[in-house]
């Protein structure tokens, strides 16, 4: 009889506790509730669906000085870049690689390259020197020119930049 006196009270117990839990009223709340009419408070966001990304992970771009691209290689985190000035001498290329947080614009660092070639010149970045954090959205820009051996310069176009997430 004592042990069922004490699995009864145990089970009325529970039973107590576990229609307070459903019985409770749900709890509705709305992004829009914390938002002011003022989008000077508001903060960006980013949700990356994959089948529909605002994300841009390679470009070409084209000038009339030629052509550049970025990469980004998600396999060994690094950005592949390639620059091809309209010359047929050798050349130059001096590049500043600037590492910028999508949402908020922070500047995440730079790193300056300087490559010599004829023809196309590209090489790897890795970007595990930037501190980078996963799931966040980066952008890299880059900026620089081509000297050839006649003292000619080729620069690279003021928006080749390009988005990625870790």
């Amino acid at each position: 009889m004592r042990h069922i006196k004490k699995y009864l009270f145990i089970t009325i117990v529970s039973l107590v506790l576990i229609s307070n839990v459903f019985a409770a009223e749900p709890v509705t709340s709305s992004y829009e509730d914390n938002l002011s009419s003022n989008n000077q408070n508001l903060f960006e966001m980013i949700y990356n669906d994959p089948n529909k990304s605002e994300i841009t992970p390679y470009a070409s771009f084209y000038g009339n000085a030629g052509y550049t691209t970025l990469d980004f290689m998600e396999s060994n985190g690094s950005i592949q870049w390639a620059v091809k000035p309209k010359t047929t001498t050798s050349y130059t290329f001096y590049g500043y690689f600037s590492v910028y947080t999508n949402s908020t614009g922070f500047y995440r660092g730079g790193y300056s390259v300087i490559k010599k070639g004829k023809g196309t010149v590209s090489d790897f970045l890795g970007l595990g020197r930037f501190n980078l954090r996963r799931g966040v959205s980066y952008k890299i820009r880059l900026t620089g020119y081509a000297e050839d051996i006649t003292g000619k310069k080729y620069y690279v176009n003021p928006n080749v930049e390009i988005s990625f997430v870790l």
